[in-house]
């Protein structure tokens, strides 16, 4: 059918099935309307944890969209996801700078890349430093580039074939 705006829609409805007289109790209405994904991805989010469930959830979708199977979505947000939180972390002063993250398909590939403004780090501690090996064990390939202007990390999955991830864990 037509394309109706929540506004207008509400509105319907509040008319056609509240009373003339009104309402005996508070009436709440939620209208939401989906919004089509781009064939490409980008988004900027703050330095902060706070920012990466949002962008692990906008990611889920996306990749969805792009034909990615349930497994092949958890593989990618998770490796996405230690490469945003290594951008958070990398930041300088919490939230100073934002991360981007960006998706494209090529072929029957996934390719996102993390960018982030900090400076590389070595990690800290020894139960530190395992999310390179995580992203490497889950995707097909991963390159890590330090800059003096921050750090890309590029991300490449294929979807044609069902676990298809890089080195198994072991």
């Amino acid at each position: 059918g037509a394309r109706v705006e929540p506004e207008a829609l509400c509105d319907y409805l509040l008319r056609t099935l509240v009373p003339d007289a009104g309402a005996p109790d508070d009436v709440a209405l939620l209208a939401l309307r989906s919004v089509p994904m781009e064939d490409r991805f980008r988004d900027e989010f703050p330095a902060e944890p706070e920012s990466l469930a949002s962008m692990r959830g906008l990611l889920r979708r996306w990749l969805r969209h792009a034909g990615a199977d349930d497994q092949q979505v958890a593989e990618i947000v998770t490796a996405a996801g230690e490469a945003a939180t290594n951008a958070v972390e990398h930041a300088g002063a919490e939230g100073d700078t934002p991360f981007e993250i960006t998706g494209r398909v090529a072929g029957s590939s996934v390719l996102l890349t993390v960018r982030d403004s900090g400076e590389w780090r070595a990690p800290r501690g020894e139960d530190r430093g395992r999310g390179l090996s995580l992203m490497r064990a889950l995707m097909d390939s991963v390159e890590v580039e330090p800059g003096p202007r921050g750090t890309r990390v590029t991300l490449r999955r294929d979807l044609a074939s069902v676990g298809s991830g890089g080195d198994q864990l072991g």
